[in-house]
């Protein structure tokens, strides 16, 4: 069976110099390649220019646009977030592969192939907020879960800042 992320595979060693653009479609079936998500139903459309420099190094122009369904913080319904984000990877070969800086990617000396898989993965999961909500929801208030009981009885203490509150305000 063919690997599902074989397709994000690129054979830089035959690449000319200069720039070289590829496009990608990030969907369910890329997804299930990673680890559990909090979201599904991905239709992200990926975008990358890759500008491969004379001493071998290249640099990488990682964009992403589409939406993802993701569950609201407040309902706990489903609906589609739209995203769209960018990155800017520099890529060198070296001794061993180092991914542990952001902007930087080293790669072995002698390797051919850079799969991009993984940076479209993290480029993603990075785009989407903390906290998800409905479109229209951000400017809403949460509802205050109080009693009649408690709206009509205020503790005299506050009453008499709020009556504080107000004669400064005049």
């Amino acid at each position: 069976m063919k690997d599902p992320l074989s397709e994000y595979g690129i054979n830089f060693v035959g690449l000319s110099v200069g720039e070289h653009e590829f496009s990608y479609e990030l969907n369910d079936v890329f997804m299930d390649s990673f680890a559990e998500q909090d979201f599904n139903n991905v239709g992200v459309k990926a975008e990358l220019t890759l500008n491969k420099k004379a001493n071998l190094s290249m640099e990488l122009d990682l964009k992403i646009e589409g939406s993802v369904e993701v569950l609201c913080d407040r309902t706990s319904k489903p609906f589609d977030m739209e995203i769209s984000s960018e990155r800017h990877v520099i890529v060198k070969l070296g001794a061993e592969w180092n991914d542990d800086d952001d902007e930087m990617l080293i790669i072995p000396n002698g390797e051919h192939e850079l799969n991009v898989a993984q940076l479209y993965y993290e480029l993603l999961v990075q785009s989407l907020p903390l906290k998800r909500l409905f479109p229209g929801l951000e400017e809403q208030e949460p509802e205050m879960y109080t009693s009649p009981a408690e709206e009509t009885e205020m503790d005299p203490r506050w009453a008499e800042l709020e009556a504080l509150k107000q004669s400064q305000s005049d």
